[in-house]
């Protein structure tokens, strides 16, 4: 878009800063929107520059420091604080499943015959599946390993399920 330029514009800034119109000029700027603006603005700029300091107070340095501080030490402690909730979500995940595992542990100890030999079972299945050809090898060695008390396998349960909860967990927690 090309701007016009009025051929009066600097004799109506003149008159605007100095406030000494003559009545051409007034005529001009009633018919002309670009003189108009200028007269606006200076008179915008007079009235600014015409107000006196207190009418603008800034708020004293020492506070906008202090202010400045606490954002910092706030920003800070939700920093440090994030690790903790990270902890915080996986000790209340491994409570609420320590329940689940201390009734696993309690039934694999009461009836540990009934599921050792329904692991042995779903092993030796799997591994026909897997391996139809080498799977007779893989149980002899599976057979000459002795047998899992209930407190080892309550253990691995535990880790397992730990370390699931770890995983899982933080991940969803990270923001990082």
């Amino acid at each position: 878009m090309k701007q016009v330029i009025c051929p009066q514009e600097g004799a109506v800034s003149k008159a605007a800063r100095k406030d000494q119109w003559e009545e051409s000029l007034t005529a001009h700027v009633a018919g002309c929107p670009s003189c108009r603006e200028i007269v606006q603005t200076s008179r915008w700029m007079q009235a600014l520059a015409q107000r006196s300091e207190t009418d603008m107070l800034l708020p004293d340095a020492g506070l906008l420091w202090w202010r400045a501080h606490l954002s910092q030490i706030h920003a800070h402690a939700e920093r440090a604080q994030k690790p903790l909730v990270v902890v915080e979500v996986i000790s209340e995940a491994t409570i609420a499943l320590a329940p689940i595992a201390l009734a696993l542990a309690g039934w694999l100890t009461w009836n540990w015959s009934e599921a050792q030999g329904l692991g042995t079972k779903l092993l030796a299945g799997l591994l026909s599946q897997l391996w139809k050809t080498d799977w007779l090898a893989g149980w002899a060695v599976m057979s000459s390993l002795p047998a899992l008390s209930p407190f080892v396998v309550l253990s691995l349960i535990v880790t397992v399920l730990s370390l699931a909860v770890i995983l899982v967990a933080y991940p969803l927690l990270s923001e990082d």
